[in-house]
C-alpha cells in the first residue's frame, strides 16, 4: 500500500489522511520511527480501502470542457447522464429527461451558453426535488419543519438556514456523493433546532450521521472543484 509520510511537531499520536483522489498520508509524531508508522498503516489496511473507495474522486469528472453530445454528467459522484445537443434554429431552449439521455434542444446562435444555462437548469430541477424531499425527511425525524427551501448559485457556501427557517442549498451539490448530500442537509436541518455551531449542534448532526466528519472533510477537498463546475467551461 502507498502512501506518503509526513512528520509532525505538534502531531501526539499517528493519524492517516486520504485526499479526494484517494492518496494515502501517514502523519508522525516527531519520535515516532517510521516501522512504527508501517504497522500502523497495515492495521488500518480495511479502514483505508473503506474509505479510499468511498472518498475518491475523478479529476475528469469535473474538468471544465465543452459540452457536446455524448458529454457526461455527474450526479452523486459518479456519470449518471449523457447529453445529447439538439440544434434547432428560432427555438426555445428546452430540455427532455429520457432514462439517462439528457436531451438539450438549443438554438444555433450562442449555443455554448444556452447548453451550460440548461444544464444548470436541470441541475436545478433535480436539486429542488431531491433536497426537499431529503430535508423533509431529516426535519421529521428531528421533529420539525422548515418553511421554504430555495436552491441557489452561491460562490462560496454550500447552505445555509436562516432565522425564519427557510433552507437554501446550492445546486451543485448534486454533483456530491449521496452521504455527503445527506450531511449537508443534515447540517442545515439541525439548524431548525439549533441555530449555532455549538457543542449541542454537532452532537445533533452526529446523532444523524455519525460519519460527519468524514463527509464535511470530502466537501471541503472537493469545494473547489464542484464551485467551479460551469463557471469557466468553454
Amino acid at each position: 500500500m502507498q502512501y506518503t509520510i509526513r512528520r509532525s511537531q505538534k502531531a501526539k499520536r499517528m493519524r492517516l489522511s486520504i485526499k479526494s483522489n484517494g492518496e494515502l498520508t501517514l502523519v508522525l509524531p516527531r519520535f515516532v520511527p517510521e516501522i512504527a508508522g508501517k504497522a500502523f498503516v497495515q492495521a488500518n489496511r480495511l479502514w483505508i480501502k473503506r474509505h479510499q473507495d468511498k472518498l475518491a474522486l475523478k479529476v475528469s469528472d469535473f474538468q471544465q470542457y465543452e459540452f457536446i453530445t455524448g458529454t457526461g454528467l455527474v450526479f452523486f459522484d459518479q456519470k449518471k447522464y449523457t447529453i445529447k445537443i439538439i440544434r434547432a434554429l428560432n427555438s426555445k431552449p428546452t430540455y427532455v429527461l429520457e432514462a439517462d439521455q439528457l436531451s438539450l434542444k438549443v438554438p444555433h446562435k450562442n449555443s455554448q451558453e444556452s447548453i451550460k444555462s440548461l444544464i444548470e437548469k436541470f441541475y436545478r430541477d433535480q436539486a429542488r426535488e431531491y433536497l426537499s424531499a431529503r430535508s423533509q425527511h431529516f426535519a421529521t425525524w428531528l421533529g420539525t419543519d422548515f418553511n421554504e427551501l430555495r436552491i441557489k448559485n452561491t460562490k462560496s457556501r454550500w447552505g445555509s438556514c436562516s432565522s425564519k427557517k427557510n433552507l437554501n442549498y446550492n445546486w451543485r451539490i448534486m454533483m456530491a456523493p449521496k452521504e455527503v448530500i445527506d450531511y449537508l442537509v443534515i447540517h442545515e436541518v439541525c439548524h431548525l433546532k439549533q441555530m449555532n455551531h455549538s457543542a449541542k449542534f454537532w452532537a445533533l448532526v452526529e446523532s444523524l450521521d455519525p460519519d460527519f466528519k468524514i463527509h464535511k472533510k470530502w466537501l471541503r477537498d472537493n469545494q473547489e472543484r464542484l464551485l467551479n463546475f460551469l463557471q469557466y467551461a468553454a
